[in-house]
């Protein structure tokens, strides 16, 4: 977990393999959000806690993002778990004041948002493909 709201994610026994997070990003009003622009900003800084669900225990983090120049108090909520006793990560993201005009609380289907993303890695001078499966 990175002091910029973001994160890497290395798999145990794949050398040379790491994911790195990306963009975060949302649609408000009409105007779409980014860390990358500076328009999405983060609170302060990065909060970690402790855990457990039906996965097990985890170690948790949670940003909390402003768009200061077009509205007060935290748009979007980002929370990532890394579970500890298994190979599992968790991501999820929440909408403290709702999302109007590029989402709706009556559209809940057309929300649109970034989290999590992933940056994509330099080639390699070899070609191979990564699927990656993620559920909801």
């Amino acid at each position: 977990m990175r002091a910029d709201g973001n994160f890497a994610v290395t798999a145990a026994g794949w050398s040379n393999f790491t994911l790195v997070g990306g963009e975060v990003g949302v649609m408000l009003n009409g105007s779409w959000l980014s860390s990358t622009t500076g328009a999405l900003v983060l609170a302060g800084p990065v909060g970690a806690f402790q855990g457990q669900d039906g996965l097990g225990a985890y170690t948790g983090y949670a940003a909390e993002w402003l768009a200061p120049l077009l509205i007060s108090g935290p748009v979007l909520i980002t929370l990532w778990r890394q579970y500890l006793t298994s190979p599992a990560l968790a991501f999820e993201q929440y909408f403290p004041q709702g999302v109007p005009s590029g989402g709706s609380y009556a559209g809940k289907d057309n929300v649109s948002s970034t989290f999590p993303t992933w940056a994509a890695p330099a080639a390699p001078s070899t070609v191979g493909v990564v699927r990656c499966l993620l559920c909801c």
